[in-house]
């Protein structure tokens, strides 16, 4: 039987943060660049699998050796190797990215595979070794860069097939439809229960408990083509596993969704949570993602198709090679086509009734600006006709580079322009204001920028180079502006860690390394600007109980100055990162289990290793009660704390366990409350938020203090 059928049913795995800013561009500015790179395929899902491997250089080659095992833990003989190779140069298209079968195990198990410089995955691409076997579930091993394991081994798991039926709006059957794995995400516990818990609570944060995905476009190893009647089935995923399933059928809207590959997995109500406190517009757009259970009833609707020329100068100068891309139904789903000799293009599979932007990335090692706009089509039109200018802008070289030691670092870099840029208005100018997504420096960390005249900021990030307890941080101090550069920008008011931008939209620093303000003719031609990354100082912490004992597997929040800055680390010593007396930072320590806390304020002048005995956590027994009386039953109880670490490590914790819940008398106990740190304490329920009204003392509560206000009548907030 079918799950509820899904009209045009999503997701991308990309977690929101702190970072998100306050405005609806920024929900593109989370697709990675990889992006453009490996999603950006038009209409066009295979990658056929080939058997030759491309010609290696021995001198070159690296083994790549291990097993393959059955989910019993026997030997997987004739299990098939898959290795992307994206050739040279590198891809501009999901096309030119192929996976190819480049081994088979042997009776026990067994595989070699040499690779080759030219095997090695473009900037960007996850570089994925995934083993497949008929009959199970793919396993998967992410070679990182320069960590080519000795052996690896590779454990296949239980499958059940993905089935269902594709329909159009009128209940005909879609047959030729091309449906394909773009991503398949698992839990290390092999199941989704603690995902499903943590979905619960937020939608935002529940991808991090699938801490085993492989993030690469599997069309040549998990693929299907819908039959004459609409039905398709799809083999290889596993059970227990999320599969990100795109469909491409012609004449229709593209989509991506999440498959939750569990028996009788209940979508609607996973649905009902995440768009429960969405904005309008996210829920018209579905700026979310929506999952379906493994047996589907799927809906296709009628494409938008956007046709025209891109050129550039009065003369009309076409264009040809460029890419057009805009987004499907499905979160994070790219389409793209190439223009032609004449600068012509025609984008097939775009959504009706929504309206997602179109984009022109510039030519590289040119001087034009991106451009990016929203067409809009009116009710019952199939074909917009659009013709797209990309005017010249100013050409920004530089490096991104630790001040202490003149190391270029690899990472990225924006321009934002500011309020009172009048550039912004005019047409093929307004490009920047459509894009969060930065361009990447080199390994040395040059730079070069395509940016519009008048003022704006340069925004730059050095990527996470330090570890903590096995975890990648990001080492270098958050940006801050010069005193010239901070009378120049509007600050939200929210605190200095935000300012305005040209289309009323809030950027947060608290993501970047440096930011420096820039104001530029027309006429600038090629401007050189390096920016330095500060490493601030660094201290030594230990942990241990009431009895001098080391605390093991805590979670400390504070870790480092730049998201994400909270973890839980196994050892009971950790370094914290990017300190400076001129802006202390707060390191909050908790243990759920042992219901263990401690928060201290750092500056980096502290010798170290600083030692921190953690006390007893507080608590809070009472009864939430409406102004008339009445208990509210049912009822998240939340504590909302002032300071970011504390809320941070909040949010962690409640990933792993159970929401605190009223009871149906409206009595509520909550735990774990750090001591030391200010706190609202809130209810929610449903959509009505309720706070208590805490006394100031109340609202910061002492080492193992066990606070019980008693019946409480709490005020509606919203």
């Amino acid at each position: 039987m079918l799950d509820n059928p899904v009209n045009g049913l999503l997701f991308d795995e990309c977690v929101m943060t702190q970072s998100r800013q306050l405005h609806c561009r920024c929900l593109w500015a989370f697709l990675p660049a990889v992006v453009l790179l490996v999603a950006a395929g038009h209409r066009s899902l295979a990658a056929e699998p080939t058997d030759s491997a491309p010609p290696a250089d021995a001198a070159n080659d690296v083994a790549l050796r291990g097993r393959v095992l059955l989910p019993d833990g026997k030997a997987a003989a004739g299990a098939d190797l898959f290795w992307p190779h994206a050739g040279s140069p590198p891809p501009k298209t999901a096309k030119e990215i192929k996976y190819q079968k480049r081994g088979v195990s042997d009776a026990e198990g067994r595989f070699e595979i040499a690779l080759s410089k030219n095997d090695m995955p473009a900037s960007g691409l996850a570089p994925f070794l995934v083993a497949h076997k008929a009959g199970f579930g793919i396993d998967w091993y992410k070679v990182e860069k320069g960590e080519v394991p000795a052996e690896t081994t590779l454990q296949l798991v239980e499958d059940r097939p993905i089935r269902g039926r594709l329909i159009d709006t009128e209940g005909r059957p879609i047959a030729g439809a091309r449906l394909a794995v773009k991503s398949t995400l698992a839990s290390r516990e092999g199941s989704l229960d603690t995902f499903l818990t943590a979905l619960e609570r937020s939608w935002h944060d529940a991808w991090q408990k699938l801490d085993h995905p492989v993030h690469s476009p599997l069309d040549a190893i998990i693929s299907a083509e819908s039959d004459r009647d609409g039905r398709f089935e799809l083999s290889g995923v596993g059970v227990e596993r999320l599969a990100s399933l795109e469909i491409v059928a012609a004449g229709h809207a593209a989509d991506q969704f999440y498959v939750v590959n569990r028996q009788d997995f209940d979508a609607d109500k996973y649905n009902d949570i995440i768009t429960e406190f969405e904005t309008p517009y996210a829920r018209q757009n579905e700026l979310h993602p929506r999952l379906a259970g493994p047996n589907l009833a799927y809906i296709a609707e009628g494409e938008l198709v956007v046709r025209g020329k891109v050129f550039t100068g009065p003369d009309q100068t076409p264009l040809s090679g460029a890419v057009v891309y805009s987004y499907g139904r499905g979160q994070g789903q790219i389409l793209s086509t190439t223009t032609d000799e004449q600068g012509r293009y025609e984008l097939h599979g775009l959504p009706r009734n929504r309206q997602y932007p179109l984009s022109v990335p510039p030519p590289t090692g040119g001087g034009l600006l991106p451009r990016t706009v929203y067409p809009a089509a009116a009710a019952g039109q199939t074909a917009i006709d659009l013709d797209l200018e990309l005017k010249q802008g100013i050409v920004v070289e530089g490096r991104v580079v630790d001040q202490a030691t003149g190391r270029g670092l690899k990472g990225g870099v924006r321009f934002t322009p500011l309020p009172g840029n009048d550039f912004v208005k005019q047409p093929g100018f307004d490009g920047p204001l459509h894009s969060g997504v930065p361009e990447n420096t080199d390994d040395e960390g040059r730079f070069r920028l395509i940016i519009i005249p008048g003022p704006g900021v340069l925004l730059g990030h050095a990527y996470r180079e330090a570890r903590v307890g096995g975890h990648k941080i990001n080492p270098y101090r958050q940006a801050t502006f010069s005193e010239e550069d901070r009378n120049r920008v509007l600050p939200t008011g929210v605190d200095d860690r935000h300012f305005t931008a040209a289309d009323n939209s809030v950027e947060f620093l608290g993501d970047k390394n440096a930011a420096k303000v820039l104001d530029l003719p027309p006429d600038a031609g090629t401007f050189h600007c390096d920016l330095p990354v500060d490493r601030g100082k660094t201290v030594e912490l230990s942990l241990e109980d009431g009895e001098g004992q080391p605390v093991r597997d805590a979670f400390i929040s504070g870790l480092a100055d730049c998201w994400r800055f909270t973890f839980r680390i196994a050892d009971p010593t950790c370094t914290i990162y990017a300190l400076g007396a001129d802006r202390p930072r707060r390191a909050c320590i908790l243990h759920p289990e042992r219901g263990l806390a401690a928060s201290l304020t750092l500056t980096g002048d502290e010798e170290g290793p600083v030692k921190v005995r953690l006390g007893a956590a507080a608590t809070i027994t009472g009864r939430a009660l409406e102004t008339s009386g009445e208990p509210i039953a049912d009822a998240f109880v939340t504590i909302n704390y002032a300071r970011l670490s504390a809320r941070e490590i909040d949010r962690f914790i409640g990933l792993e366990h159970p929401a605190v819940k009223t009871d149906d008398q409206g009595r509520f106990e909550i735990g774990n409350i750090l001591p030391g740190e200010r706190f609202a304490l809130d209810f929610r329920l449903e959509k009505a938020y309720f706070r208590a009204n805490l006394t100031d003392e109340q609202r910061q509560l002492k080492a193992g203090q066990k606070l019980e206000p008693g019946d409480m009548k709490v005020k509606q907030l919203r």
